[in-house]
């Protein structure tokens, strides 16, 4: 009887340990999950704060190169007959450039946490600056034709 009651406390024993043994390999398991989710998640903040940098980076490019293309403007524009009327139309580009910057603006920050829609909305600014660069480029060359005349 003694020795019965050994056995089974010894199973027992035996089942208990086993039982603890797979909740400790399950504990493992999940911190092994848990670190690799934390690291994951610090690689995805990473990759943000990197877009965010570029991001900043290219509108402050953007906005050197529309001061720049503001200034050519005006110097052309000082040198024509219809100056009052360049300085308007050259008002009302600038208006639409800061409405432009503003609209981009408001849009890259309500879309700042989508990492693709970032890398869209950068294509679209990049596209526009030129575009804007190129109307620049014209409104200048046909100031210059004008004072050749």
């Amino acid at each position: 009887n003694a020795a019965e009651k050994q056995q089974l406390a010894s199973e027992e024993l035996q089942r208990r340990d086993q039982m603890l043994a797979e909740i400790e390999q399950q504990k493992a398991a999940l911190q092994q999950a848990v670190d690799n989710h934390q690291a994951e998640l610090q690689r995805q903040v990473q990759e943000t704060n990197v877009l965010h940098q570029t991001q900043a980076s290219l509108k402050e490019q953007y906005e050197v190169e529309l001061r720049n293309a503001a200034e050519k403007q005006q110097l052309a524009s000082e040198e024509l007959q219809r100056r009052d009327q360049m300085l308007a139309e050259i008002e009302q580009q600038k208006a639409a450039l800061q409405q432009a910057v503003d609209n981009h603006q408001a849009e890259l920050q309500r879309q700042a946490q989508g990492t693709n829609v970032l890398h869209q909305t950068q294509a679209s600014l990049k596209e526009q600056y030129e575009v804007e660069l190129r109307n620049a480029a014209e409104k200048q060359q046909q100031a210059s034709e004008e004072l050749q005349r």
